[in-house]
C-alpha cells in the first residue's frame, strides 16, 4: 500500500484529487495563521488613537459659553440640593 502512494507514477483519478485537495487545505491553513499572526503583530505594537470629537461634544475642554446651552433655549438651571437652604 506504501508503495502506490509513493510512486505518484501509477495513482489514479482518486489519488490526485486526495492530493489536491489536502494541498490546498494546507495552502489556505498557512494564509490563515499567517493572517492571525499579522494581526495579533500589529494590535500588540500600535497605539489606540483616542477619537477627535467635535468641541461641542468636548465639555472638558469647551465650556458652554454665555447664551449656550439650557439658558438659551429657555430653560432654568437646576438648583443644586445645597442651595435651596
Amino acid at each position: 500500500m506504501s508503495e502506490q502512494w509513493m510512486n505518484p507514477a501509477i495513482w489514479g483519478g482518486a489519488q490526485w484529487l486526495v492530493a489536491a485537495i489536502l494541498v490546498l487545505v494546507v495552502l489556505a491553513l498557512a494564509v490563515v495563521i499567517h493572517r492571525l499572526i499579522s494581526v495579533v503583530r500589529s494590535e500588540m505594537t500600535r497605539k489606540r488613537e483616542r477619537p477627535v470629537l467635535r468641541p461641542s461634544l468636548r465639555p472638558d475642554l469647551y465650556p458652554p459659553q454665555e447664551g449656550e446651552g439650557r439658558e438659551a433655549a429657555g430653560e432654568k438651571p437646576t438648583p443644586s440640593p445645597d442651595r435651596d437652604q
